[in-house]
């Protein structure tokens, strides 16, 4: 019933609200990840309706707007999680064979100007606010190379090697997992950012959509300093590290 209240018919299109009362916009990345809540209550159409919608507004980075009506800052993210639900629609043989040729088109497109347009020495990088941590504080915006941005693009490539066999896929998938762990893993936990060591929970988006990144042993070591560090008394995770300078114990 919470997930059901959020649909809403907008824009000459359906889609998921973000939340009332005060994100009554479609938003990219909100829509994608709750896309996975109208899987399991059975509206895979509309799912699959919404996510076919998005890829029609891909810009000239590779990426989708944050949200319709549009907002001057950009999305980092939007792009993987809708890829990757579309992957998971794609598993489960929900699409029909124009439909196929329309996300292979559409995903080749995006991971095209993605590499043109923010790709720097094998990894995505992004401007502040880009990211769902979209707050900033003391100048901490997360502008930079960023964890889950790299671990959602490598699904992409993935994605599209599934649908195409694309042995040039498959490289660059492996060569982005390869410098994912040169970078982000510091043989305890993945970093947040590629020159930024700081504890935050992005590190389980990437666990979620990548668990092959790193060994069982590694993620348990990961886990261990993750939950050490951000899981709260009340219950549920703080966005960054406790012992953080930045860290806000209330809001």
């Amino acid at each position: 019933n919470a997930l059901l209240s959020l649909c809403s018919q907008m824009h000459k299109r359906p889609g998921l609200l973000a939340g009332h009362p005060w994100f009554f916009q479609y938003w990219t990345r909100d829509e994608a990840i709750s896309a996975k809540g109208l899987f399991l209550a059975e509206k895979k159409k509309l799912a699959k309706e919404i996510l076919l919608n998005a890829l029609m507004h891909i810009d000239s980075d590779g990426r989708i707007p944050n949200r319709i009506p549009e907002a001057d800052i950009g999305c980092a993210d939007g792009v993987g999680w809708t890829f990757f639900r579309l992957k998971e629609l794609f598993e489960d043989n929900a699409f029909s064979p124009k439909e196929i040729t329309i996300v292979q088109e559409r995903l080749s497109l995006s991971l095209e100007r993605i590499e043109q347009k923010l790709m720097d020495d094998g990894l995505v990088q992004n401007a502040r606010l880009e990211t769902w941590m979209d707050t900033d504080w003391s100048g901490d915006d997360r502008a930079g190379k960023r964890i889950e941005i790299q671990t959602l693009t490598l699904e992409m490539y993935r994605f599209l090697f599934l649908l195409t066999g694309s042995q040039n896929a498959q490289k660059k998938a492996s060569e982005l997992k390869k410098k994912i762990r040169e970078v982000f893993w510091n043989d305890v936990y993945l970093k947040d950012g590629s020159d930024d060591d700081t504890v935050r929970p992005n590190l389980f988006f990437s666990y979620y959509t990548s668990p092959d990144l790193l060994t069982k042993k590694e993620w348990e070591s990961c886990f261990d300093i993750a939950l050490k560090r951000l899981w709260l008394d009340w219950g549920g995770l703080s966005t960054i590290d406790k012992n953080n300078p930045l860290y806000c114990n209330r809001h």
